[in-house]
């Protein structure tokens, strides 16, 4: 199966990397011995690329993961603000789900230990002197996940809203070469703390009235 494989994955990059002319020429070289009967009709051009470059990247995937026989290189990033109380879970349910995966930790200036309870057991912490926002908390974890070259990054958030036994459900997608972005929804319902339903209703009635305006 390897080798079947590593030569299905030559013959790919072959066919995606060489120009059309190129591989004219060499065909020409290979039948210059060869006199062709002359025609009238007019030529056929050849397609290219000789598939949709959407087929072409997903079968190329698809062929390197069987050849490297592991797992995309995965990072989980968690930003936390006084998050003392869950993090420790969180980081516990992650490692659970995803045991290769990459945990990364960004402690946006908690004052209740948040960083504390998020230290160590295998995972990376960035922290914040002070509380500088989710968007910047996001940031700099991204940061923190290219520099270890990570292929592959999922958020979740520290409060346990965010079930990480779903991560191998967001994963499937991009695995499958199906995807590059998969996004999550969670439900409206008693599962999610009263204060986050209104302020997402919120959010999403000023943003409809914002487009309806326009």
């Amino acid at each position: 199966m390897y080798q079947r494989r590593e030569i299905e994955l030559i013959m790919l990059v072959s066919t995606c990397c060489t120009p059309r002319n190129t591989r004219s020429k060499a065909r020409a070289r290979r039948s210059s011995s060869i006199v062709a009967p002359a025609s009238s009709s007019p030529k056929r051009v050849a397609r290219w690329p000789p598939k949709p470059f959407k087929e072409l990247r997903a079968e190329l995937k698809s062929v390197l993961g069987i050849l490297e026989g592991a797992d995309l290189r995965v990072a989980i990033l968690i930003p936390a603000y006084q998050a003392a109380a869950t993090i420790r879970e969180i980081i516990a349910r992650t490692r659970a789900t995803a045991p290769s995966a990459e945990i990364i930790v960004v402690d946006d200036g908690s004052t209740d230990g948040t960083g504390d309870e998020g230290r160590g057991k295998g995972t990376i912490l960035v922290t914040h002197p002070r509380n500088r926002g989710k968007g910047a908390a996001l940031r700099d974890g991204i940061r923190e996940a290219t520099a270890r070259d990570s292929g592959v990054l999922v958020t979740i958030d520290a409060d346990g809203q965010h079930p990480p036994e779903e991560i191998p459900r967001l994963l499937r997608p991009i695995e499958e070469g199906r995807a590059d972005l998969v996004l999550g929804a969670r439900k409206r319902d008693h599962g999610m703390p009263i204060s986050r339903r209104f302020t997402n209703w919120l959010s999403a009635t000023l943003h409809h009235a914002s487009a309806v305006s326009r």
